[in-house]
């Protein structure tokens, strides 16, 4: 392989090996997940923001307009992912502007999800067609294939997903056997799962979910769970795996 390389090297000038050098490295990031590290990604968002191209300036307006336009606010990581994305997508529209969507192995859809289960697909597809319609969108990209739109719209479900807050399970602890298995549930589950995740609660009225060890009361809308002795190993994975299933139902809305 050097000798081939070697080869090529001289029939070609050292302009030429500097272009073919930087399409190389530029093409490698939309192929090969995570080529760069957060903080090489931070260095390149960095330096394209403090830069006076126009492709800069259209990346920051893009965001901006559609974080208003979707009524969400960036995460400081999410906002890097979102334009380092943007501006590979941008690159490739602009100067090779060929579709390659259809040539997926795994073709991603936004339709064909389950309607049982309580997620946000529908609102999120329509919002982003609507977006892709916008003059503000036609004015930053000017013409685009139908092939390279369903591209966009893939990265910028993917900017709205990534930079979605889920809503808090929120879990009401009641026990009236001792004063301290309820405390000791309710740190159990807050110190397995995420403070983003789930929320122990005050209020029964409020909750999602009840964790109880009785059946009495059936006044709140809330699940239930009936769990009657915390050295029962079984109660917990029950438990376990009844919370997992409802964070899937209430608060992780991707189900493709």
């Amino acid at each position: 392989m050097s000798k081939i390389l070697t080869q090529i090297h001289k029939l070609l000038t050292s302009d030429v090996i500097e272009t073919e050098t930087l399409f190389f490295c530029y093409s490698i990031r939309g192929i090969v997940y995570d080529l760069d590290s957060f903080e090489k990604k931070v260095e390149l968002v960095t330096l394209y923001k403090k830069s006076k191209l126009k492709i800069a300036d259209d990346i920051s307006h893009l965001l901006t307009s559609f974080s208003n336009y979707a009524s969400f606010s960036f995460t400081e990581e999410g906002y890097i992912e979102s334009y380092y994305l943007m501006l590979i997508v941008l690159i490739y529209i602009r100067h090779i502007n060929i579709g390659y969507v259809d040539f997926y192995e795994n073709t991603f859809t936004l339709k064909n999800y389950h309607h049982s289960i309580d997620t946000d697909f529908p609102h999120n597809e329509k919002l982003i067609s609507k977006f892709l319609n916008d003059d503000i969108f036609k004015d930053c990209l000017g013409e685009v294939s139908p092939s390279l739109i369903k591209e966009f719209k893939y990265l910028l479900y993917f900017i709205l997903d990534i930079n979605s807050i889920p809503k808090q399970l929120k879990i009401y602890v009641q026990f009236s056997k001792n004063i301290y298995d309820g405390t000791l549930i309710a740190n159990s589950l807050k110190t397995t799962f995420n403070e983003s995740t789930i929320l122990i609660t005050k209020n029964p009225n409020e909750a999602d979910l009840i964790i109880s060890d009785t059946y009495e009361g059936k006044e709140s809308k809330a699940e239930r769970f009936y769990f009657e002795d915390i050295r029962d190993y079984e109660n917990w994975q029950n438990l376990l795996q009844h919370l997992t299933n409802l964070i899937y139902r209430k608060s992780f809305f991707k189900n493709t």
